[in-house]
């Protein structure tokens, strides 16, 4: 009885540790403490300002803080149906940037970009994964160039991959066994933030990050397995008293979290005009790009609506264009 009972005592015992590492792996080890946070993340149907931040998007991964400073954050996948949208994957724990997150942010500062973004192609290190996202295995010499240069900002292919570059290839068991990228900076503009994406992370390298959002490898599974290029998935993030409209963003200088752009500006925030102007009734392309198609068509907008008409998207514009809030 005595050997029976060891036996039994031993396979318990590791059944414990099977227990605790499935834990670790969904992700407690990201909260501190381990602790399980309280913070919901807010769905469609909270997130306020719908044209700017889902756009066309069918599937949205939500991303949200409880602060600006935070380094830890909850995860929620959404899809849109002929019923509405549902919660296809509940709230994952995650790390963020090791300095929060930003609305603007700049290469190396250590900020994760607060906003919306069209979520990129899938990376990883087998021949093939389970998304529906498009999906590039990693060769060797893959390398993220996040120097100064005609690469900025682009996956290419170097025979030396150093720092501040980010080498996909050496991190293909690693972070970058499964990943995607985040579409942030889409035009390149020097300077601005390079090399995001969500990745997976283990409980011995579960620190805050240079800015990409972090997940435990079999959450980083579930929502590849979930997402779908076809439906235009977007991530959005952000604190959830900025996502549903009840405080503004703090840590760009502007009192109301929003930043002129005009003529000449590129980025994440002309995206939003674009859609904002096309919503309506002022068709315009959605590249990121202010040129002279979304100038002409912000100032026609300015005219229709009685507002200074200078061809700048500014606290006054934007209102009027639903992209933040009146006083």
């Amino acid at each position: 009885m005595k050997k029976s009972a060891g036996g039994i005592g031993t396979a318990l015992f590791f059944i414990f540790l099977i227990l605790v590492a499935a834990r670790n792996d969904d992700g407690d080890w990201f909260t501190p403490n381990g602790e399980k946070s309280e913070l919901v993340v807010p769905g469609p149907d909270k997130i306020w300002n719908t044209t700017s931040f889902i756009g066309d998007a069918e599937q949205i991964v939500v991303v949200a803080t409880s602060a600006w400073d935070s380094t830890t954050a909850e995860v929620a996948v959404f899809e849109k149906s002929d019923d509405g949208w549902k919660r296809t994957l509940n709230d994952m724990p995650a790390r963020i940037g090791r300095t929060g997150l930003k609305q603007s942010r700049s290469e190396g500062d250590g900020s994760t970009p607060a906003g919306s973004f069209r979520i990129g192609t899938a990376l990883g290190a087998k021949t093939s994964i389970d998304t529906g996202l498009r999906y590039t295995q990693i060769a060797e010499g893959g390398c993220w160039i996040s120097e100064a240069g005609s690469d900025y900002n682009r996956w290419t292919t170097k025979s030396s991959c150093v720092a501040p570059n980010v080498d996909l290839y050496a991190g293909r068991t690693g972070a970058f066994e499964r990943a995607f990228v985040i579409d942030f900076n889409p035009s390149n503009a020097p300077g601005k933030g390079s090399a995001l994406f969500v990745y997976q992370q283990t409980a011995a390298s579960s620190s805050a990050t240079s800015g990409s959002v972090a997940l435990s490898s079999s959450n980083m599974i579930k929502v590849l397995n979930e997402l779908d290029a076809d439906k235009r998935p977007r991530i959005i993030i952000g604190t959830v008293d900025w996502l549903s409209g009840t405080a503004s963003a703090t840590s760009n200088g502007s009192s109301n979290g929003w930043e002129a752009v005009r003529q000449g500006s590129s980025g994440e925030r002309v995206r939003q005009v674009q859609y904002a102007l096309t919503a309506a009734g002022y068709p315009t392309k959605v590249d990121g790009v202010f040129a002279k198609e979304t100038d002409a068509n912000v100032r026609k907008f300015q005219t229709d609506r009685k507002l200074t008409v200078d061809g700048v998207v500014g606290t006054q514009t934007a209102q009027a264009l639903g992209l933040v809030r009146g006083n």
